[in-house]
């Protein structure tokens, strides 16, 4: 069921981030995997990760935005929930009746992101490229990135645990 949701809403990144949630709270040290993500058709990683090139765009780079802004988000309600003395306030909202669950500037770069992976773009060509070399550049820390260590330690250790889940179903992927 969580897979056909993701699908159905994989453009839109504040669906995604409450689905994700649903599964992770602050209080966890790293991200579950999340088996339900996953863009198909589109590659995994590439070689080189040094550079922000719109053409090197993979899965890894947009689980990486996705661990991030799920964190990021997750601190947020936390923070606004704890000055809610309210038992209620632990149940999550349906996600039609809660805020956007990220900032506009991730949407942007997600949307350009699904735009470019679906082939989905038409004439906006400079602007998703624009706006992708920045969150690539972001999410592989190249240059300002403007990552916080704590942020690159919590995505690290979701990635391993990643791998570890991957490992334990039996996955015969190879890094490329």
């Amino acid at each position: 069921m969580l897979s056909v949701a993701c699908k159905l809403h994989l453009c839109n990144l504040s669906h995604l981030v409450w689905l994700c949630k649903q599964h992770y709270s602050p209080e966890m040290d790293v991200q579950p995997h999340y088996p339900f993500f996953t863009i198909e058709d589109f590659h995994y990683g590439v070689r080189s990760m040094d550079n922000g090139v719109i053409g090197s765009l993979c899965q890894t780079d947009i689980l990486v935005f996705l661990l991030a802004t799920v964190r990021c988000s997750s601190h947020e309600v936390s923070d606004v929930s704890s000055l809610i003395d309210n038992a209620w306030h632990r149940f999550p909202m349906p996600v039609c009746l809660t805020q956007d669950l990220c900032t506009p500037e991730q949407a942007e770069w997600w949307n350009a992101a699904y735009s470019y992976c679906t082939s989905k773009y038409k004439s906006e060509f400079l602007d998703i490229r624009r706006i992708l070399v920045k969150g690539i550049e972001t999410v592989r820390l190249v240059g300002t990135h403007g990552m916080s260590v704590h942020m690159m330690v919590h995505v690290a250790r979701s990635l391993s645990a990643k791998v570890k889940a991957l490992q334990e179903v039996g996955s015969d992927y190879k890094c490329p």
